[in-house]
């Protein structure tokens, strides 16, 4: 509907661009542009601190309420979910011990979890866990963006999410309607889980629901929990001894830099200050886009423009005249040179809102 309105002009499917210490090796993203640093060695082998800039200053540190790439590489590096993606790609489990089983029409989960799962404060973990977390991200009262991902659950007259815990290691859950990319959502940071008891201490009057994760040493359950945070200059996480797979976590340290200026990242990298940027300057592509050190990674993403169609540019015409001055408006931009000039990494023009491989 919206393209054949003309409210939506696609330009381009995007890549990830970013540049990578070759002494570095063992990170992965997926293809909503999430990294994760917790495999990364050095050289070979176990490093001690991973210096990086993903952006400026997160928005949120609450994986229900932050919408945003680089908020949701902080949230799946330091907290982990029932599943998650491998360096391939794949959906695996993580928290979760197997694949879920669903039932015949597809509206019926059950999902089994880990035993012996802690918090980063050392307190257990269970189903119950995730049980709060899904309710709570799912409330009009928090006011997470992504809520609507939670629409494919059927819900009570309350307008609860049917989802419980059977015990502390078994949840069940009910969909509105089959849904064919339910793990791909228990792997998007909204569902990962965050302790009641951190939470609701820090928020006692309900107005503010992402306090308890506004400074540094809040509760975590991924590779890593946060050190240190200067706000606006830069962030330490450290490995969490009480992740599941913490025997497994590669580098002790990730330090980030807090910044969105292209310019002083790349200066800083190339001075050897960062061994991760997650920002290259448009005037820069060209230069670095053959070295080693620079990687693409295709995303699920578009870029479009987006008409405000009560705009006044449009009084006096007929919907139709609206719909056909858009299309013409579309008609006269040059994709191609916005590629080759802007995006330079040889993205693919766009011919619809959704990405081809969806």
């Amino acid at each position: 509907m919206l393209m054949d309105t003309g409210a939506v002009m696609p330009l381009y499917y995007y890549n990830d661009l970013y540049l990578l210490n070759t002494a570095f090796t063992g990170d992965y993203s997926n293809v909503f542009g999430y990294k994760y640093f917790m495999h990364v060695k050095k050289d070979g082998k176990n490093a001690k601190v991973m210096r990086l800039n993903l952006a400026s200053e997160p928005d949120h540190l609450d994986p229900a309420l932050n919408t945003t790439a680089d908020g949701g590489c902080l949230a799946l590096n330091s907290f982990a979910g029932l599943y998650t993606y491998d360096k391939d790609g794949k959906l695996v489990p993580e928290l979760a011990d197997g694949e879920p089983e669903v039932s015949e029409d597809g509206t019926q989960y059950t999902v089994k979890v880990k035993k012996g799962l802690k918090w980063s404060d050392g307190s257990g973990l269970n189903a119950n866990d995730f049980v709060y977390s899904w309710q709570r991200a799912a409330d009009p009262k928090t006011g997470a963006d992504y809520a609507y991902l939670f629409d494919v659950f059927a819900k009570d007259a309350d307008g609860k999410l049917k989802v419980e815990a059977k015990d502390d290691n078994t949840i069940t859950f009910t969909l509105a309607a089959p849904c064919s990319y339910m793990v791909g959502l228990m792997a998007f940071p909204t569902f990962l889980p965050v302790q009641k008891k951190a939470v609701e201490a820090a928020d006692k009057d309900g107005s503010n629901p992402g306090a308890w994760a506004m400074e540094a040493g809040f509760v975590t359950n991924g590779a890593y929990t946060l050190k240190s945070w200067k706000h606006k200059e830069s962030m330490v996480y450290v490995k969490n001894p009480n992740y599941y797979d913490a025997d497994n976590v590669t580098v002790d340290e990730l330090d980030f830099m807090l910044s969105a200026d292209d310019t002083a990242i790349l200066a800083a990298y190339q001075a050897g200050n960062l061994d991760f940027a997650d920002s290259v300057p448009t005037g820069e592509i060209k230069n670095l886009k053959d070295k080693p050190d620079f990687h693409v990674i295709p995303n699920l993403g578009t870029y479009y423009v987006a008409f405000n169609v009560n705009s006044s540019m449009f009084d006096g015409m007929t919907t139709e005249q609206a719909s056909d001055t858009r299309k013409a408006l579309s008609k006269l931009i040059d994709r191609q040179y916005i590629i080759d000039t802007i995006g330079q990494t040889e993205q693919k023009l766009a011919t619809s809102f959704i990405p081809p491989a969806m």
